[in-house]
């Protein structure tokens, strides 16, 4: 029997322009082709490198690094709206000033004097109430001008005036008040016994009290005013705490 000859495999010509390079250098384990299907399947791969800092990003810090700062600009011009508000008060405020309107009377039918308070501020004064006192202190010693705050209090002059408006003043007649019962407070002079020891230079007179007020931001506000007289000029007195009586409050 022949023997059938088996047909050669032919080989293709490579093309024009192409050379046939043979395969010398046998592929690695990275370059084999991959099957992602099968068991064997294998990839490497290097996972990115986690740069963080107490548990943050470096674009976490940076944004909360820009938070923080708009925080403090934030702050910081609450603050400076804040103080200028507070400027704005005090600029804007009434201010009332105590002062004498004439010489004090004294004698055997009158004690008083006449004192006026004028609104030197740019704002209304509102709920104006003025209350004040006349009185004998004996020399040598210092006048004590925060009794009335305690009660049953002292007899007073109280004067209560709506509004007071910039420039404008009110004026209130401070008598020596004394009590003739216990729901009525009357005028009087000072009795013979007082107006000697005045006349003598033992005692001098003041004239104190406090001014209450608002202005039209609601911010209540407060004038103290002091003023005294001797009978027999020249002398010496002690009377320094009636002048550093006066005060005025700095509310905003």
């Amino acid at each position: 029997m022949g023997h059938r000859k088996h047909p050669k495999k032919s080989q293709q010509a490579p093309q024009e322009g192409h050379f046939a390079v043979p395969d010398r250098y046998p592929k690695t384990e990275e370059q084999q082709p991959t099957n992602h299907n099968g068991p064997e399947s294998y990839c490497k791969f290097n996972p990115p490198v986690d740069r963080r800092i107490w548990k943050m990003t470096v674009f976490e810090w940076a944004m909360a690094s820009l938070t923080f700062l708009a925080l403090c600009v934030g702050g910081l011009t609450g603050l400076f709206i804040f103080n200028q508000v507070q400027v704005t008060r005090a600029d804007q405020r009434p201010w009332m000033k105590g002062s004498r309107n004439g010489s004090f009377q004294i004698d055997a039918s009158n004690a008083n004097v006449s004192l006026r308070f004028t609104n030197i501020g740019k704002t209304p004064a509102r709920n104006f109430k003025v209350v004040c006192f006349f009185k004998k202190v004996s020399n040598y010693s210092s006048p004590n001008l925060d009794t009335w705050r305690s009660p049953p209090g002292e007899p007073s002059t109280i004067s209560e005036i709506g509004t007071v408006f910039p420039n404008d003043f009110i004026d209130v007649i401070d008598n020596r008040m004394v009590s003739k019962s216990q729901t009525e407070v009357v005028s009087a002079p000072f009795s013979a016994a007082d107006l000697e020891e005045l006349q003598k230079g033992n005692a001098y007179v003041v004239a104190y009290g406090e001014v209450r007020y608002s202005d039209v931001f609601g911010i209540q506000h407060w004038t103290k005013f002091c003023d005294w007289t001797d009978l027999v000029p020249g002398g010496t007195y002690t009377a320094a705490m009636c002048s550093r009586y006066n005060d005025t409050d700095d509310n905003k």
